[in-house]
């Protein structure tokens, strides 16, 4: 799997699975957080909100069709789900 950094001049080549893969870290991070002050589950939020803001923008200057990360594997572009979250980012 190659990594990549991400950065304002690329946010705009992210594909569906990589917008997937920081809701899924930022998932993981909030529920499975141990830490005695909730660290993890802080930084989980922001990574999550980061992807719903990315996910909303990008959907809408891209035009991707509607599909959810859960329905597939592939690397094509598409937006995760319509959230409130996301709905909420794209008034920004």
């Amino acid at each position: 799997m190659e990594q990549r950094e991400l950065t304002l001049d690329n946010v705009r080549t992210l594909t569906r699975s990589e917008i997937c893969g920081l809701l899924a870290i930022g998932e993981l991070l909030t529920r499975y957080d141990d830490t005695p002050d909730g660290e993890l589950a802080n930084v989980g939020i922001l990574i999550r909100h980061l992807a719903f803001c990315l996910e909303t923008k990008l959907s809408l200057e891209l035009k991707w069709p509607e599909e959810d990360c859960a329905e597939g594997e592939d690397d094509d572009p598409g937006p995760e789900d319509d959230d409130d979250e996301g709905e909420e980012c794209s008034k920004n």
